[in-house]
Order: structure tokens, then sequence, then C-alpha cells
């Protein structure tokens, strides 16, 4: 057997991102006797380890989130190559942009096993920024050659990027799969039997305090329902980021209650669940994603959302069927949208209703873990143990 034939690598950033969208890959292949391992920039919080992955061992990248100096990306380059030399037979997945490239492209160089999980393509793929379109002129074809690989597959989480990747970048079809999102279990996001019968009704912002899930947008639209009249309270429910370039300061976060006296900034929360409960609607008005899963949790829970229509939203959200959708940058229209709902209650309700119904057919982490196992099964994992 050659050496590391049962392990699998997964070399993702965030940590918590990782383990708890993604520990139902993991668990799976545990299941399958894989030894599984995880790589990410971030503390290891192993009690968090303990209750969604029991028996993921975990370990630290030499590069560091927010930190990415040229002494620790070339050390990141170099361990990977150390682990590729070391388990040729092992199966590596790549998550965000960083570890694509300096975890990917030397295990691509090698020949091995690879499974590049895009959950999304980025900033340099969806900005028109001067600098973000030179850097795709870069990672355009060094994606290409990563992804076309024999050993290669690559899984997307959208029809927009899945026509990325088969049209821009050449990827063969049958070496590309579709996941709808990491998914969510209906026994954890229950659907509600109601509407949230609170007063005033609550808009949830379920978004990291960065510009580019239109945190401002968000803030304007609440301004602009107040002046009109429009009862209600937004809530933001995460702090800012200082590891993120795009996020939020201090100082802007403190301001944002100073833009609409029906704003609230709760800070980060531990849980979501008791703020669906609370919530009337929830509200993304995001620039892009891959696919969302606060959208994807908010329609598991029976809550009517309002989304930008953007790459990623709209492979859950149809206008006027399974929420509304504005286009991005836009708080007026944003105001409008939220307006609508707050104010219709059976369209609430019919929203919220397709919406579930869509969640239920592609979105429960079963579905999504079938999915995921596409790319696996056809570089050589078992469909069951044996």
């Amino acid at each position: 057997m050659t050496t590391g034939e049962r392990e699998a690598h997964f070399l993702i950033a965030p940590f918590v991102g990782a383990v708890c969208h993604y520990h139902h890959v993991m668990r799976h292949l545990m299941g399958l006797g894989y030894d599984v391992h995880l790589w990410t920039m971030e503390p290891i919080d192993q009690a968090l380890v303990d209750e969604l992955a029991p028996g993921l061992t975990c370990h630290r990248l030499p590069l560091r989130r927010g930190r990415y100096g040229a002494v620790a990306q070339l050390r990141t380059i170099v361990s990977s190559i150390r682990l590729g030399l070391r388990r040729p037979g092992a199966i590596f997945t790549t998550w965000s942009i960083q570890t694509n490239l300096l975890c990917g492209l030397p295990l691509r160089l090698l020949g091995r096993r690879c499974v590049f999980l895009m959950a999304g393509m980025g900033t340099v793929f969806t900005s028109d920024a001067l600098r973000f379109r030179l850097m795709r002129r870069l990672v355009a074809p060094t994606y290409s050659w990563m992804f076309r690989g024999e050993n290669s597959r690559v899984i997307v989480q959208n029809s927009d990027d899945l026509d990325l990747v088969t049209g821009e970048l050449g990827v063969p079809r049958d070496r590309v799969h579709q996941m709808w999102g990491c998914g969510a279990d209906p026994w954890v996001y229950p659907f509600a039997e109601r509407l949230s019968a609170r007063r005033p009704r609550v808009v949830l912002v379920p978004a990291r305090l960065i510009r580019e899930k239109g945190i401002f947008e968000a803030a304007e639209a609440s301004r602009i329902l107040y002046q009109r009249g429009v009862e209600h309270e937004l809530w933001f429910t995460y702090d800012v980021d200082p590891a993120n370039p795009h996020s939020l300061t201090r100082a802007d976060a403190d301001a944002l209650p100073s833009r609409s006296p029906a704003i609230r900034v709760l800070g980060y929360q531990p849980s979501i669940t008791p703020l669906l409960e609370a919530a009337y609607a929830v509200c993304l008005p995001t620039y892009r994603e891959g696919l969302p899963t606060a959208l994807i949790e908010a329609s598991a829970y029976g809550r009517p959302i309002v989304t930008t229509d953007v790459i990623g939203t709209r492979d859950l959200v149809s206008d006027g069927e399974t929420g509304l959708v504005v286009p991005p940058r836009d708080p007026r229209a944003l105001a409008d949208a939220l307006e609508r709902v707050l104010v219709d209650e059976a369209l609430a309700e019919r929203l919220r209703q397709a919406a579930h119904q869509r969640f239920l057919a592609r979105c429960t982490r079963t579905a999504t873990l079938a999915q995921a196992l596409g790319a696996y099964h056809s570089l050589g994992v078992p469909a069951r143990r044996g």
C-alpha cells in the first residue's frame, strides 16, 4: 500500500469555518477508515473538534491569518512539498486562495490527488478594481493548469462558478462537481411553525462586519425605513475582523447605530438559532458569495429572505419565489424589498415556505455530502468501507 493511502489532509485557512461547515465530509472519510488531518492558519479549538469531528487531527500551517509575509508563505510551500513527498498516496483538499496556491500548487506539481474546494472564486474573479484584474491574469492560468490535472477535481458551490471553471478555465466537466453550499441539518435548524410575533419586527443581518457583505447598505436601508415610519429593528450579529482587509473598523461598527435608531449591533453570537427565532426576516445585501450558509440556515428555519442579485445568492434565492432579490449596492431598493416583507405577512409566508422546500431538496447536510463525495469517489475513495 502506498504511504498515506488511507489518509486525507484538508489544507484549509479558516479553522472554525472548516470544522463547522465541512465536518460532515471529514467524518464520512473517517467512517471509511481514513486518518483525517486538518491544516489551518488559525488557532485550534480542540473542544470544537471533539464536539463536531472527534478523531480529527489538527495542525497549524506556518502561515497565519492576516499575516502573509514572504517567509511564512515560503515555509508553507515547503511544508506542503514535504507533506506531499511523505504521503504520496494521500488525498488532499484545499480551500481558499492562499491554500490553493501555496499548498495546492506544489501538490499538483507532485501529481498528488487533489480536491480544490471553491467556496466562491474570491475577489480576484469578481472585483473590477485594477489590482484584482491584474491578479486575475496570473491566478486564472495557474488555476486552469492546477484544476485540469489528471488527479485534480474541483468542487464549486454555484452555477456561475461552474460556468467559469468549465468555460474560462477550460476544466473538463467530468472533473468539476457542484455542492450546494456546506448544508445545514434540519434538526439543528427546525422549520418554524409561524412567522415571529416579536414587535418591532426584527430584520437579521447574519454577516461578518466587512464592506463586501453590504453592511453600510443595510444600515442605510434601515435609515430609509425609519424615515418612512416602518417599524423594525435591524440586528447585526458579528464583530469586526482585523485580519480581513475589508473589515469595518471598530469606529465604523460603533457608529452604525447613529445611522438609524432601529440598528442594534449585537457583536459575535455563539449560536445563530436564538437570533433566527427572534427574527421576522433575514437580510444579506452582499456583493458576492460562494453559496451563503446564512441564507441556507434562514431557509431551513423558515425566515423570509431579502438579498442581492449576485454570484452565489441567485442559485439559492429566486426573486418573488424563494425570497426578494435587489441589485447590489442599492440601499433604496433594499429598503423597498424589506418594507414589502415587513408589511405583507402573506408574501412573507409564501416566500419562507418555498425557500424551505428548496432547502430540503438541495441543501441539507445529507444532500451536500452526497454532492461532494462524487469528487472523492472519482479519485479512488471507496463508496463504502471495505
